[in-house]
Parts: structure tokens; sequence; C-alpha cells
């Protein structure tokens, strides 16, 4: 079991270069964090020496990486057009032999559909539910042969129509039949479209493979109202073994709060070293309920 954060908590650019993380790594390390999870584009925007010399940095530092994102429009393998979907398998399938080389056995995120979807076309989600599900098999196949876990995470309903719930999660994934396809829940999805915290991870029970960890608004866990304790109780109830990231956007007035649709200050006017201090904060918290 293992605790990370997303180094985009600390940016306020999606600034994905090598160099952003080589000064995040030994960051977060000192935060007592040891996992990072590094977005599939970053990642495959590295030249292979980078790429070794970002895995070696790690290995250095105690943090070890998974790999974390989802597709666009252009790659959406429920998409009615068959061109659309080959182009969502193969441009998947492009992420594999990095992820391989660098022992990188999670990629976690949206990977059945795209973010964000366009709501003016119209919702077709049985067909495209089967679409999605027949091509995820050919994905799967393919990481297996990785030595990768594909970690498919449930998003609100703002954001996508496929998949919004762990029961609908459970659903795919005993569907695509495959054993490296697991479910990721996010605690800020899960806020908005679950009846009950405990009550989802318990639905996602051993299919449950990794989780994002952050308040109904974004914040660092131990901030805000969500139930925290609630949360634990279900994971040991179910065995949980994988592995937390912290998933906190709190700083607006930049690129990534644009993105994220943050429009008023969520951290308090930190400043670089109160971030860091709130951050190894929150993983005190997190590591109380969840070891």
């Amino acid at each position: 079991m293992k605790f990370g954060i997303y180094s985009q908590y600390f940016q306020r650019g999606w600034d994905g270069s090598f160099e952003t993380y080589e000064k995040v790594i030994p960051k977060i390390a000192g935060l007592g964090f040891d996992l990072l999870e590094i977005l599939t584009t970053d990642l495959m925007g590295m030249d292979e020496s980078q790429q070794d010399r970002l895995l070696k940095l790690g290995r250095d530092h105690g943090v070890c990486l998974t790999a974390g994102g989802g597709m666009g429009q252009a790659y959406d393998i429920s998409s009615d057009d068959a061109s659309v979907r080959e182009n969502g398998v193969r441009h998947f399938l492009s992420f594999l032999p990095t992820l391989h080389r660098m022992g990188i056995q999670k990629i976690c995120g949206l990977f059945y559909s795209y973010w964000m979807y366009d709501y003016s076309k119209p919702v077709q989600k049985s067909q495209a539910w089967s679409r999605s599900a027949a091509c995820m098999r050919e994905m799967a196949d393919a990481a297996r042969d990785c030595d990768v876990t594909i970690m498919l995470e449930p998003v609100n309903r703002y954001e996508n129509f496929l998949i919004n719930t762990a029961a609908e999660a459970v659903q795919y994934v005993e569907e695509v039949g495959r054993s490296n396809v697991k479910i990721q829940l996010d605690t800020c999805h899960m806020n908005i479209e679950e009846d009950s915290m405990g009550g989802a991870i318990r639905t996602a029970g051993t299919h449950l493979g990794h989780m994002h960890i952050c308040e109904g608004n974004r914040k660092l866990p131990g901030t805000g109202a969500l139930p925290w304790r609630e949360m634990a109780r279900a994971l040991r109830e179910i065995g949980y073994s994988g592995d937390f990231v912290m998933e906190p956007f709190v700083l607006c007035g930049c690129e990534v709060g644009d993105t994220m649709y943050l429009f008023h200050d969520l951290s308090g006017g930190a400043d670089d070293a109160q971030l860091a201090k709130d951050a190894a904060d929150s993983l005190r918290f997190v590591k109380t309920l969840f070891t």
C-alpha cells in the first residue's frame, strides 16, 4: 500500500516536461509520499533517456510511478465510428511498450470513453457500452502481455455518461471479463454520484484496485466534510491493499485551475511552502486512517 499525489497540485500550469517531474520527485519524497502518478501524455512526451532518468530518480528517492490520464474525443472507444474506435485502441496500445520497459504496472483513468463528453451529441448508452467493452477486451489483452493492469475510473455525470457509479463499474468490468481490468474509485466523483461512500467501496469489492482521494470540492483529504472513517472501515472490510493517490486542485487564476473549472481560491492564499506543508499534514491524516 503506497501513498501518492499528482504533481499538478503544486503547479499553476500543465507543464509535464521531464524537468518539472525531476523537481517534483525529490519534493514529494521529502514530504513523505512514496508514489507519483504521472500523466501518460507527459511520459510519452519524454525520450527514452529522460524516461530512464525519471525512473532512476524515483528509485533513488523511494518513489514508485504509476500512469494516469484518459482519452480525448478522437480516441473514443465507445464511438459509433469504427475508425475512431480503432484510433483509440491504437492510441492506448502505443503507451504499453513504454510502461512495460519502465516497469509501470498500473494505468489509471478514463479509458472506456473520453473526457469531457460533448453533450451536444446524443447519448446512446447501451450501444456505446457494448462498443467500449469490445474494445476494452482487446486493450486488456495487450496490456496483460505487458504486465499492465487497467484501472477504470467512474466519473460524474457532468464529465461522461458511460460509467458514473461503482455498481456500473462492476457491471462493466465483469462484462469485459479480463483479470487485469479493475476499478479505480475517486472520492470527488463518488461524492456526486453515490448514495453511500462506504457502500460504493463495498460494491466495488475485490474489483477495486486503485483509489484517488480528495475532498468533494477537490481540497486535500481531511480538510472538508467527506466521511473518511466510513470509507476506511469499508476498505478494511473488503481487504483493500492497493494504493492511494491524492488528486487535489486548489489554485485558481491559472491554467490548471481553469481546466478544472476552479474560479475561486481553495488554498487559503497558500504559497509554495504552505502548499507543501498542507500536503504533508493531509498525508499524515490519511495514513492514520488507511494503515
